[in-house]
C-alpha cells in the first residue's frame, strides 16, 4: 500500500466497453432469428426482449455504481502485478527510494513520461513530414494550377 502511495498507483483509469445495445442485439437476434416464430410471435416476445435487457443493464449499472467494489478489483489488481514483477525486498528498497526527495520527483514525473514523450515524437514526425513533403507539394500544385490555366484557355 505504501508503495501504490509513493508511486501515485491509486490513481488508476478504469474504461471498460460495455454496451447494452450489443447484448439487446443478441437478445433480439434469438428471437428474430428464429425460423419457427412468426412474425406476430417475434412481435409478442418483443416486450420480453427488452424487459430481459432492462434488467441487465440494471446489474451492469449497479455494479459500475458500486465504487467500493472497482476499488477493491483495482485494487487487487495492483496488488498481482506486484506480486508478478517484484519480491518483498524489492518493493522494500523502492518505498526506501521513493521516500527520500529524488523519488518523489521521479514518482511525479513517471507517469507523464509517455505522453510527453507521444507529443513530442508526433511534432517531430509532422516537422520532418512537412520538410519531406513540402518542396514535391509546391511542385504539384504548380503543375495543377499551369493545367488548370491551360484547360481554361483551351476552352471553346
Amino acid at each position: 500500500l505504501e508503495f501504490r502511495n509513493l508511486t501515485g498507483a491509486q490513481k488508476v483509469d478504469i474504461s471498460v466497453n460495455y454496451s447494452i445495445e450489443g447484448v439487446k442485439g443478441t437478445l433480439s437476434g434469438i428471437v428474430e432469428d428464429d425460423q419457427d416464430l412468426t412474425d406476430t410471435q417475434k412481435s409478442e416476445l418483443a416486450p420480453s426482449v427488452s424487459e430481459a435487457s432492462g434488467r441487465i443493464e440494471n446489474l451492469a449499472r449497479e455494479f459500475f455504481a458500486d465504487e467500493a467494489a472497482i476499488a477493491k478489483i483495482s485494487e487487487l489488481a495492483i496488488f498481482k502485478v506486484y506480486d508478478e514483477n517484484f519480491s518483498d525486498a524489492e518493493l522494500r528498497e523502492m518505498i526506501l527510494f521513493f521516500r527520500t526527495p529524488t523519488g518523489k520527483k521521479a514518482a511525479a514525473f513517471l507517469p507523464n513520461v509517455t505522453s510527453q514523450v507521444e507529443k513530442l515524437v508526433q511534432q517531430d514526425i509532422v516537422a520532418k513530414l512537412k520538410e519531406l513533403i513540402e518542396p514535391q507539394y509546391q511542385i504539384e500544385t504548380e503543375k495543377l494550377e499551369k493545367k488548370v490555366k491551360e484547360t481554361k484557355a483551351a476552352r471553346p
